[in-house]
């Protein structure tokens, strides 16, 4: 969950929403509609948060960009339960 947060943020702080708009397009116009399974999601995932370097962050920026991918509430679950009740070394 941690890396999927932070592929998320690295994606938004370092490369620009315009270059991430436009490798999308060039990727798509590459490959074609059909042979990306989920176009939808990649497309959420790229899109302009409102962060810019050199200005002002957004309210609620990382909250608002990471309610773009929810994540499965039961996997959620799941670690938090492993982490509370089970010894996480073993």
């Amino acid at each position: 969950m941690s890396l999927f947060g932070v592929q998320l943020l690295l994606l938004d702080w370092i490369i620009p929403a315009y270059s991430r708009e436009r490798l999308i397009i060039s990727f798509y116009w590459y490959k074609g509609q059909s042979s990306i399974e989920f176009i939808n999601e990649i497309v959420k995932m790229c899109w302009r948060t409102g962060f810019e370097d050199g200005k002002p962050i957004p309210e609620k920026y990382p909250m608002d960009y990471f309610k773009w991918m929810p994540l499965n509430t039961q996997f959620v679950a799941a670690v938090v339960n492993k982490i509370k009740d089970d010894d996480i070394y073993s």
